[in-house]
């Protein structure tokens, strides 16, 4: 990827198991590629009410340019340089694409960003499906972790105080509306906290803080950020002490914090859960912040999360918990559906079906090692993509770990990941993994915007909404209005009919065969130049005779009950 911009240059890495790493208030960003762990460099622009309008009106590339015929309604959602709310007159900096989003299923958006123009220099914010942002919370001053104790411009704080320096991990949304971020506090009953904006007051309320009682005793010496579910738990992780690595995973619920799984708990199938949360930051003001791995939670409260064990029948894997009872989705060293072992796991997505994503390495062989992504439930797995797939004209040699609350995971099972192509970073594809194995590219370098202009460098995280679309940001080179960077939102159209045709001929005369797809049996009109024909069985394939007529026809299909059209298909016989 391209990373160019005029701005203050942060770099960010993860420490994963035990290790500890000064880094931005941005992350994690953590992409690996086969041979090593490299960091991404995040970059800021500088520098919050009613909803405001997009300077730029949201715009689509028309279905027949997408590259790939069920991937429709691409269009841009928020972008650099639109008026940021409650801000008193900023504009959005960068925001795309290392600020990564989450997306609901009214297709409402949180992100956080940098504001340009104004001491109110940062926010998070929610992007509607009507083309308008509102304001979550605004900080001022240095970013989370800096050691700002002294700037008072942001928004009044639940604790007391006023909202400071915000950490840009992910905000989580549900389809309330409703965001949780971390921030930190000046003036506050703590330095810092996990907050929860509840969309139909318009209010913040604390989820958990350093300082505060844990239910398993003592009290929290720091928190994480958060994931939020539809029925609006929250999850979060926590540590213990003041310079352990390994945290805990908590649950707030209507103002009270319960444990969901602790080191010493017993895992399933014997042994004690190690290890919960392995990844922690460290930050300038010397303070520490645990991030991940996040569990994830469908709509039946069932919770995922990656656990750690000592003494048990594994030493790693995936724990789905359904009323209150663990088990062992995979775990090492189970055989993976690309061959050979698994040999770690990071963070899973559920979707209301059960089935899981997540990314693993793995031994293909016992001497040698590879990386991957793999989806499903017991008994039956797939693999996405791993290292060295080919895909889109090209060899797979970047991916990005599984995080969250970045969900990757539809209701069908289908999923949605980046992928680089080239050992520079220059070739990124997003592509929507199908359960029959088949891939689509949702977008690639090179590809026009709806903006204007080329995509040129996207989110190793893009989100889907749990439903059939997502989110994704990325670069904006050659747009128009100078728009540097952006949101962009689109649909799988996994219902489309897709309409193929061809012409055969015998002497003088004609047949134009035409095939679709998917063909679910009932009755379809064939119209062809706009006038219907006739009507068939709808079993994927009918023949046009057109005898002697030549010149340019044009041919769709719609089903008669539902109404569904397919997209036209011109064929021209001289």
């Amino acid at each position: 990827m391209n990373f160019t911009n005029k701005t203050t240059t942060l770099l960010i890495s993860i420490a994963v198991a035990h290790v500890v790493s000064p880094a931005s208030a941005a992350g994690p960003t953590t992409v690996r590629t086969p041979n090593n762990l490299k960091n991404a460099v995040v970059l800021y622009d500088s520098a919050k009410a009613p909803a405001v309008p997009n300077r730029v009106a949201v715009q689509s590339i028309p279905n027949s340019k997408m590259p790939a015929d069920t991937i429709c309604n691409v269009e841009s959602r928020v972008a650099y340089g639109d008026p940021a709310p409650h801000t008193g007159g900023g504009t959005l900096g960068t925001i795309a694409p290392f600020f990564d989003t989450t997306i609901n299923s009214s297709g409402n958006v949180a992100f956080g960003s940098t504001v340009v123009g104004s001491d109110r220099n940062q926010g998070f914010f929610i992007s509607n499906s009507d083309g308008t942002v509102n304001a979550v919370a605004i900080g001022c001053g240095d970013f989370g972790g800096g050691g700002d104790t002294t700037s008072v411009c942001g928004d009044p704080s639940p604790i007391g105080g006023k909202i400071s320096g915000l950490f840009f991990y992910t905000p989580s949304i549900n389809n309330a509306g409703d965001v949780v971020f971390i921030s930190d506090v000046n003036g506050g009953s703590a330095r810092r906290a996990l907050f929860v904006f509840h969309a139909a007051t318009r209010t913040l309320e604390k989820v958990a803080a350093p300082g505060d009682p844990s239910p398993i005793g003592g009290v929290f010496d720091s928190v994480s950020p958060g994931v939020i579910s539809n029925s609006g738990k929250v999850f979060f992780l926590a540590l213990p002490t003041p310079g352990s690595f390994d945290s805990d995973l908590f649950m707030w619920e209507n103002g009270v914090v319960t444990k969901v799984a602790a080191t010493g708990d017993p895992a399933p199938g014997g042994g004690t859960y190690s290890i919960i949360g392995s990844q922690s930051v460290g930050y300038v003001d010397g303070t520490s912040m645990p991030i991940g791995p996040l569990p994830d939670i469908n709509d039946s409260d069932v919770i995922t999360f990656r656990a750690i064990v000592s003494g048990g029948i594994t030493d790693r894997g995936i724990i789905v918990r359904t009323n209150g009872v663990d088990q062992w989705y995979v775990k090492v060293p189970d055989p993976t559906p690309a061959g050979g072992t698994y040999l770690s796991m990071e963070a899973p997505s559920i979707n209301n079906a059960g089935q899981v994503s997540f990314f693993a390495d793995y031994h293909p062989t016992p001497d040698t090692f590879n990386s991957g992504w793999f989806a499903g439930a017991p008994g039956n797995w797939r693999k996405v993509l791993i290292f060295g797939d080919s895909v889109d004209g090209g060899e797979v040699l970047g991916l990005a770990i599984s995080n969250n609350p970045e969900h990757e995971i539809d209701a069908a099972g289908n999923v949605f990941v980046w992928a680089n192509l080239d050992s520079n970073g220059t070739e990124d594809r997003l592509l929507y993994s199908l359960t029959d194995g088949s891939l689509l590219v949702v977008a690639r370098n090179g590809d026009p915007t709806p903006l204007g202009g080329t995509f040129n460098g996207m989110s190793p995280w893009p989100t889907i909404d749990k439903e059939n679309g997502g989110i994704f940001g990325a670069y904006t080179p050659g747009a128009q209005g100078g728009v540097l960077n952006a949101y962009f939102t689109f649909e799988h159209c996994a219902d489309a009919i897709t309409l193929q045709a061809r012409v055969k001929g015998q002497g003088t005369n004609h047949n134009v065969q035409l095939k679709w797809s998917p063909a679910d049996g009932g009755r379809v009109s064939l119209i062809r130049n706009g006038s219907a024909i006739g009507n068939t069985t709808d079993d994927g394939r009918v023949t046009d005779k057109l005898g002697t007529q030549t010149g340019s026809f044009t041919y769709k299909i719609c089903e008669t009950d539902s109404g569904d059209c397919s997209n036209e298909v011109t064929v021209t016989i001289p």
